[in-house]
C-alpha cells in the first residue's frame, strides 16, 4: 500500500518500479497481485488529493502488470460524487472497471454512501472488516474500516449476490472485537440482520452467547 499524500505516493510509483519482478513472477506462478493506494481522496493534514493524482498513481502501478488497483479513502473523508469522479477519471484514462476496487474508512459515516455510489458507476470490489477494526493512525477521531457485516446487510439487502453468509460474519466480528476486549459497535453488529419475510432481527448475540 502506498500511504502518503499524491506527491509522495508518485515518488514511491519509482520506486515500486524496481519491483516489478514481483507482478511477473507471480502472474507466472497464477497468483493475482493488487494494489492499495491510500489517501487517494485526501491524506491526514493535507489538502484533498486531486482525482487527477490518484488516477495517475493507478496508471503507473497497473503498468506493472497488477490485476487490480484500489483506490483508498484511508482517513475516512471520501463523498459519493468524490468517488463517482475517481472513477470516471479512471475509466478515461483506460483502467477497465473490473481492475477498480475502492477501500473505505467510515470515520465519518460516509463508507456505506460511497460503496453505493461506486456500485451505481460498475464498482464490484469493496475492502472490508470484520466488526470494523482497524484504522488509520494518522486520522484524527478514525472509527475504523468499512465493516464487512454492513456491507453484507447491504448488499443482501440490495438485491446482489456476493456469496457471504451474514450470520457467520456476526460471529466472526463477535469472536474478533471480543479477544480484543472491545465492543462491537458496528450498526449490524448491534441490530443484526433483518428477515423481510417476518420482520424479525437475525444473527444477534444470544444472552449465553453475550454473556
Amino acid at each position: 500500500m502506498l500511504f502518503d499524500h499524491a506527491g509522495a505516493a508518485l515518488a514511491a510509483v519509482g520506486v515500486a518500479v524496481h519491483a516489478a519482478a514481483v507482478p511477473r513472477a507471480a502472474g507466472a506462478a497464477g497468483v493475482a497481485v493488487a494494489a492499495r493506494a491510500a489517501v487517494t481522496v485526501a491524506a491526514a493534514a493535507r489538502a484533498a488529493v486531486a482525482p487527477g493524482a490518484a488516477v495517475d498513481v493507478a496508471v503507473r502501478l497497473l503498468a506493472l502488470g497488477l490485476d487490480e488497483l484500489c483506490f483508498g479513502d484511508t482517513i475516512g473523508v471520501g463523498v459519493p460524487p468524490q468517488v463517482r469522479a475517481i472513477t470516471a477519471r479512471a475509466v478515461d484514462a483506460g483502467i477497465p472497471l473490473e481492475k477498480i476496487a475502492f477501500h473505505f474508512h467510515d470515520t465519518r459515516g460516509t463508507a456505506l454512501a460511497n460503496v453505493a455510489a461506486a456500485l451505481s458507476v460498475g464498482i464490484r470490489c469493496f475492502d472490508a472488516s470484520t466488526g470494523g477494526t482497524g484504522g488509520c493512525p494518522y486520522a484524527p477521531g478514525a472509527a475504523g474500516n468499512l465493516a464487512t457485516e454492513d456491507l453484507v446487510y447491504f448488499l443482501d439487502a440490495s438485491g446482489l449476490d456476493h456469496g457471504v453468509d451474514l450470520d457467520g460474519v456476526l460471529r466472526a466480528a463477535r469472536f474478533i472485537t471480543d479477544a480484543l476486549g472491545k465492543p462491537l459497535a458496528t450498526k449490524v453488529g448491534q441490530a443484526g440482520g433483518w428477515d423481510p419475510a417476518t420482520g424479525a432481527a437475525t444473527g444477534r448475540a444470544t444472552a449465553r452467547e453475550s454473556a
